[in-house]
């Protein structure tokens, strides 16, 4: 008995071993992280170890009927079991594959809170189903564990999937270089939310007419900006404009995290600073991919001039399905990045000129068309056949294409 007894303290000190390291792994900083990740598998081991002698030193002390088998498996019981494994596996997956610290975080905390909901629920179950049958037994196991995973995969998908559509960093090299630029004004304004930095380009007279540019995912507003000042074939389109480039949250400077609730307010906010400057006047407003979206909510809420869209996309259904054809009917739920592009068409009064390629790998060339059709009063198309999704930068007939519509706007 002394020795269950022993076993049992060892398994309740390293369980709270382990739950103690998640939360510092949660809240460490990144030079942090590798070295409480190898800790937390340390604490797993100690964690099956003390199962392990759990199990030993019940086996030894509850006497066994003939022809029958302990109930437990490896320690308090086949519940407990399940939930360590599931538990390990969901927690090791997402540990290895997300490399990006924040995602990393938002899904342990997945884990925690499917954890604590399953073992509750795996609680309950075994105590109304103690004295069933075996046959029972297992088929609570199997059920547990597949209501288990699919509990931890719909977390992940509205939590976790949202996130993996940014790339937020920050270009130090261009953000250097921009600064020895006349030509090129850094700005950084506050708002409700945080802090929204980027830059100003003073590229045409003061009474010129200003394009803001929402650019895509992986995009930064200093990479993008110092490209187009080192090509002059992308510097002759814009002549006549002053143009601004600004960072999505978490991106570059600017304060916050993306999202869809977050892009909106940036959106809007950035539009408010801009049109509130002495030197502007009209404001044309261009997206590019994911920007695309949020230049249509834009253009659905202040008055603008033009409207110009880079490889746009009706709705976040759409991407959610181009990466996989599940989301329809009550899936669309699990769908949180929702940018309903096509809602907002209806209530812009410009003609926005659409640049789309039945080639791009990212954005559905369906998606874009169906996005064309939504204007009241229509909309100038280009469709491309041969470009990729990173390509429509480089394209000359894209080049004179939106040279001529920014002219007929001046």
């Amino acid at each position: 008995m002394s020795h269950r007894v022993t076993s049992r303290k060892y398994l309740e000190s390293v369980r709270f071993r382990f739950f103690r390291d998640i939360w510092r792994f949660v809240s460490c900083s990144d030079n942090q992280e590798e070295l409480l990740f190898c800790n937390l598998f340390a604490d797993i081991i100690l964690v099956v170890k003390g199962i392990i002698m759990t199990s030993q030193s019940r086996q030894n002390d509850t006497p066994q009927r003939p022809g029958k088998g302990h109930i437990a498996i490896l320690g308090f019981s086949k519940a407990e079991l399940t939930f360590w494994g599931l538990y390990l596996l969901a927690f090791a997956a997402f540990g290895f594959w997300l490399e990006d610290s924040g995602l990393r975080q938002t899904a342990i905390w997945i884990c925690i809170t499917a954890t604590v909901i399953f073992v509750i629920w795996t609680f309950v179950v075994f105590r109304i189903i103690r004295k069933k049958e075996r046959r029972f037994k297992v088929l609570a196991n199997i059920s547990l564990g597949i209501v288990g995973l699919i509990a931890i995969c719909v977390a992940f998908i509205y939590t976790v999937a949202p996130s993996m559509m940014f790339h937020p960093h920050f270009d130090e090299v261009s953000y250097s270089v921009l600064l020895e630029k006349r030509e090129a004004e850094e700005i950084s304004f506050e708002t409700a939310e945080g802090v929204i930095s980027g830059w100003f380009w003073h590229n045409a007279r003061e009474d010129a007419p200003t394009l803001i540019y929402f650019g895509g995912n992986a995009e930064n507003a200093s990479t993008r900006f110092l490209r187009i000042l080192k090509d002059d074939r992308l510097m002759d389109i814009f002549k006549g404009y002053q143009v601004v480039f600004l960072d999505y949250p978490g991106y570059g400077l600017t304060s916050g995290e993306p999202s869809e609730e977050s892009l909106k307010e940036f959106g809007l906010a950035a539009y408010d600073a801009i049109a509130a400057r002495e030197d502007v006047e009209d404001i044309v407003i261009m997206g590019y991919s994911i920007g695309s979206g949020v230049a249509n909510y834009v253009a659905s809420e202040r008055a603008i001039k033009g409207l110009i869209l880079m490889a746009p996309y009706a709705d976040g259904y759409d991407l959610y399905n181009s990466f996989m054809n599940i989301f329809h009917g009550p899936m669309r739920m699990l769908v949180a990045f929702k940018m309903e592009a096509i809602q907002f068409a209806s209530s812009i009064e410009v003609k926005p000129l659409i640049f789309a390629s039945n080639a791009d790998e990212i954005i559905p060339f369906a998606s874009s068309i169906r996005l064309s059709e939504a204007y009241p009063d229509g909309c100038e198309t280009l469709w491309f056949n041969d470009i990729g999704h990173s390509d429509f930068w480089g394209n000359p007939q894209m080049h004179s294409t939106l040279q001529e519509y920014l002219k007929a706007l001046i």
